[in-house]
C-alpha cells in the first residue's frame, strides 16, 4: 500500500483506513506529493517535542493471521535516530506493541536494527547488523516457517531480495496482528518519520 493518494483528515490518512494516534500528544502529521524523485505519496510524522512523545500509525480494519505464511515490507526514512525508538512491523495493541508484536526496531541505546517476537510480553530480539542510520531504509518480515520469522533490512526494496535474513524461532506471538509503525522521543526534541510504502 503506497500513500500515493495520500490525504489527512481527523488523523485518517489514505484511503485504507490508516490511522495516527499518540499516547502522549505534540505529533504532527503532514502528506507529501513529492518528497523526492522515487518517493510519492509520502506521509511524514513528528512526535511532540518533550521526552516520551510519540506517534503511532496502524491499518485498524485489517489483521494479518501469524499463524499463516505472510510477508510485509516497509520503506521508511528516519529523520533522526538518536534519542529515538523506532517500530515497525504488526502489534496486538492498536498504538503500541505491549503483549504481542512481530516488528524490526531500533530501541533508544541502538545503534542497529533488531528483528523482534513478543509473545504474552516476553521478547525475544535478533541483531540484524544493519546500522540505524537517516535516509530511506526497506524492511521485510516474513513468516518463515511454521515456528520461525525472518527479518531483512536494505538500502532499497529492490535490495531486500539479496539482503542477510535473520530469524526469531521463539516467543512467536499466534495472535491476528494488526500492521503499525511507532515512533517515540526518549529526550527533548521532537523526532520525525516519513513513510513512502507499506506492503503485505
Amino acid at each position: 500500500f503506497g500513500f500515493a493518494t495520500c490525504t489527512n483528515n481527523n488523523f485518517d490518512v489514505g484511503k485504507l483506513g490508516w490511522r495516527i494516534t499518540s499516547n502522549s500528544g505534540g505529533e504532527t502529521v503532514g502528506c507529501g506529493t513529492n518528497l523526492s524523485a522515487n518517493n510519492i505519496g509520502v506521509v511524514s510524522m513528528t512526535t511532540g517535542a518533550s521526552s516520551g512523545n510519540d506517534f503511532s500509525i496502524r491499518l485498524e480494519n485489517m489483521r494479518i493471521t501469524t499463524s499463516a505464511n505472510f510477508t510485509i515490507r516497509f520503506l521508511v526514512n528516519p529523520a533522526s535516530v538518536t534519542s529515538v525508538s523506532w517500530r515497525l512491523g504488526i502489534g496486538e495493541d492498536l498504538h503500541d506493541f505491549t503483549n504481542n508484536g512481530i516488528y524490526l526496531e531500533k530501541a533508544s541505546g541502538d545503534t542497529t536494527w533488531f528483528g523482534v517476537c513478543k509473545s504474552g510480553g516476553t521478547t525475544t530480539r535478533v541483531n540484524t547488523t544493519v546500522s540505524a542510520t537517516t535516509g530511506w531504509v526497506a524492511m521485510q518480515i516474513r513468516r518463515v516457517n511454521g515456528t520461525t520469522i525472518g527479518y531483512k533490512v536494505a538500502s532499497s526494496l529492490a535490495s531486500l531480495a539479496a539482503a542477510t535474513e535473520y530469524t526469531v524461532a521463539t516467543n512467536v506471538p499466534s495472535a491476528a496482528l494488526y500492521p503499525n509503525v511507532l515512533g517515540a522521543t526518549t529526550a527533548a526534541g521532537a523526532k520525525g518519520l516519513s513513510i513512502d510504502f507499506v506492503d503485505f
